[in-house]
């Protein structure tokens, strides 16, 4: 048992000096700020004391180290492609083995915890690295396809997790790569990349432009449970001169409005008068919502 125990060490020893080995030649390459590499200052960043190790929440932020947030202020796009090289490399051969090893019934209780506080340690990374291409924002947008690869990558689970997640933090233009995850991404991964969408949605109701927070809105009614916020934005739109654009308000309505807001007296005063639309399937569609809608209390102001 025990000539099979130093067997096991001798294997984790060997691929760890190697693989290692081959990390500090590429270091040795990396750009540089004040003397450190990024990776260097990501491990600065994670270096501070944490509440707990047992969930990606307990992890310290990016925010609260100050020469962090300095550096990437200072190198800008140019730490976007050391960033998401740390990512890709997230899920290393060793760190596989590590997984493996935590993971298994005959390894030793010693070794077992050994990789289990390294897959702890890799994931801690690996979160900080994602929010460090999240601060870095508009600089890191053309990290997207790069990105979407990590997350559709069935053999990077822990880089495809933060992956998932930054990409949810650059905005709209995230959006495309996001829909086709759903499509490319393993089958176990895809309820996952729905989070960042919506996330993205319910941002961009926000937005100054009215498009924005119609289109975020249309989407927003696929999902269950979408917030409260869509139903005036519907209401916004049915003032849209284009009929096209108040069918489709109404009809999201008629779906939503009589169970998310059945005294809401704005919203039936809105849809009353365009029972009398110029537009025929308009006057159809408002007709039939009012029927569904209770009637408003005539002691309180429409």
């Amino acid at each position: 048992m025990k000539l099979k125990r130093y067997k096991w060490i001798a294997v984790v020893a060997i691929v760890v000096a190697v693989v290692g080995g081959w990390i500090v030649w590429q270091r040795n390459r990396e750009l540089r700020y004040e003397g450190k590499t990024i990776r260097q200052w990501i491990a600065v960043a994670k270096g501070s004391q944490r509440t707990g190790t047992n969930s990606l929440a307990s992890f310290t932020t990016i925010r609260s180290h100050k020469e962090v947030l300095r550096m990437l202020d200072a190198l800008g796009t140019n730490a976007a492609s050391p960033l998401i090289q740390i990512l890709d490399d997230g899920d290393s051969m060793v760190t596989s083995i590590k997984a493996t090893i935590a993971a298994s019934k005959w390894a030793p209780a010693s070794i077992k915890s050994a990789a289990s506080a390294g897959l702890t340690d890799s994931l801690e990374t690996l979160s900080m690295t994602g929010q460090a291409i999240s601060y870095l924002g508009s600089n890191a947008v053309h990290l997207i396809p790069e990105l979407e690869r990590i997350i559709c990558d069935g053999k990077k689970p822990l880089a495809a997790y933060i992956a998932n997640g930054t990409m949810g933090s650059l905005g709209v233009q995230a959006l495309p790569a996001l829909r086709r995850s759903l499509t490319n991404a393993p089958a176990s991964r895809r309820q996952l990349v729905q989070v960042p969408i919506q996330r993205i949605y319910r941002e961009a109701m926000k937005s100054e432009n009215a498009r924005d927070r119609e289109d975020a809105a249309l989407a927003l009614i696929e999902y269950p449970r979408p917030p409260f916020q869509i139903i005036q934005i519907f209401l916004d739109m049915l003032k849209d001169p284009d009929p096209r654009r108040q069918n489709q308000s109404l009809n999201a309505l008629a779906v939503h409005l009589p169970t998310m807001a059945p005294s809401l007296i704005a919203g039936y005063r809105a849809v009353e008068k365009l029972t009398n639309s110029e537009d025929a399937e308009v006057r159809r569609a408002a007709t039939e919502l009012l029927r569904k809608l209770p009637e408003p209390d005539p002691s309180k102001k429409p």
